[in-house]
């Protein structure tokens, strides 16, 4: 079934994926949905690192609902890449998720222009400025 396909009342149907090469995920994830959603628990031994999935989705035009442990807030500014829900509560979620959905074509030029603060030239750059104040 196409994922982009939809339904009578114009919602998308879901598909649940696993485990994905980056292969799959360039050519069979990212180019058909909508909204990423990964809202992980704080757990006392586990936490979400970087969150480096966060700005894949985003470089795609991809809006996202997390949730703010560990490293995600670093990837996500909160109304312009996603937004954070909480991972308890899946009514939260949930309207989260129709947040985006109903303001879909307002996302896209945003979550690609806040990736590009990650890009690694610029990051570079800004390190390398940092550097050379410290030891001035």
């Amino acid at each position: 079934m196409d994922p982009k396909v939809k339904d009578s009342e114009g919602v998308g149907r879901k598909r649940i994926m696993d485990e994905l090469s980056e292969e799959k995920k360039i050519n069979e994830f990212y180019p058909f949905i909508d909204v990423f959603v990964l809202s992980p628990f704080e757990l006392p031994n586990d936490v979400e690192g970087f969150g480096i999935v966060y700005l894949e989705a985003n470089a795609y035009g991809i809006p996202v609902v997390a949730s703010k442990t560990g490293g995600v807030p670093d990837t996500i500014k909160e109304n312009v890449s996603g937004v954070f829900a909480d991972p308890t509560n899946p009514e939260d979620i949930a309207d989260k998720i129709l947040f985006i959905i109903n303001t879909l074509e307002e996302w896209e030029q945003r979550c690609k222009e806040h990736v590009e603060n990650f890009d690694v030239r610029k990051m570079s750059k800004q390190f390398k400025e940092l550097y050379e104040k410290v030891i001035e």
